[in-house]
């Protein structure tokens, strides 16, 4: 198996920095469209989702405003057509109807395919809370 390109690299931290905006943006829901059909999702606390229809609904939930999301230690690293990227994350946000903004940090993890057409999709998504991080 071959190590990733710098053009697979360069596509991952596009899709990466899409996916940022999309948050920051509050069109959660925009992320799913770098994912693939069944893509599973498992949160921090709670039972992994599969699928965009079943991550769609988990979106009803409370609405969350971010303020700021930094990504810190960013590592992409792969062959042939699978890739992982990891980060650590700092995230300040609200919850609708507070006025208090929250902070939560933790790390991140995508797996990724490489799909038709040889675009990477995210198959993948983890992330941890850091008990540290203020975060409730």
């Amino acid at each position: 198996m071959s190590r990733l390109s710098s053009d697979d690299v360069r596509e991952i931290k596009d899709i990466h920095s899409r996916w940022i905006a999309e948050e920051i943006s509050g069109n959660s829901l925009g992320v799913l469209q770098f994912c693939t059909e069944d893509v599973l999702w498992m949160p921090p606390d709670a039972h992994r989702l599969r699928g965009k229809e079943t991550i769609t609904r988990w979106f009803a939930g409370p609405t969350v405003e971010i303020r700021s999301l930094d990504v810190f230690n960013l590592e992409i690293h792969g062959s042939g057509g699978i890739a992982y990227k990891s980060c650590d994350y700092c995230t300040s946000y609200s919850v609708a109807a507070e006025q208090m903004v929250r902070v939560m940090k933790g790390t991140h993890l995508w797996i990724m395919q490489k799909i038709e057409g040889d675009s990477w999709r995210v198959a993948v998504v983890s992330w941890s809370i850091w008990k540290d991080s203020g975060a409730a």
